[in-house]
């Protein structure tokens, strides 16, 4: 029993997979609206920075459009882009938002 579990751990090796960077915002806004978290999330909560990101921007509001909820941006001489763009609500209604910036 064993030397066929070897046998097929060796043939088919569990890598994990790695998150886009929109999944990652994703789960970190979800992480935030499920603990209504109003900060930063930890930073191993979607591996963030594996994805690429360079820069985070984080905000929360309740009620409207997630669309318009400011965030946290980087200055304008870094040149730098949007590469994901999430938001989760909370149960309380409060709506938090995650941008990630490359």
């Amino acid at each position: 029993m064993k030397s066929i579990l070897c046998l097929l751990m060796t043939l088919a090796p569990a890598e994990p997979v790695p998150l886009t960077p929109q999944q990652s915002a994703q789960i970190r806004a979800q992480w935030c609206a499920d603990r209504n978290h109003y900060w930063h999330p930890p930073f191993q909560i979607g591996h963030v920075w594996s994805t690429g990101a360079r820069f985070e921007g984080a905000g929360w509001r309740r009620g409207g459009d997630w669309k318009t909820i400011g965030t946290c941006r980087p200055h304008q001489r870094r040149r730098m882009r949007v590469i994901a763009d999430a938001h989760a609500i909370s149960k309380s209604g409060m709506i938090f938002r995650i941008r990630l910036f490359k």
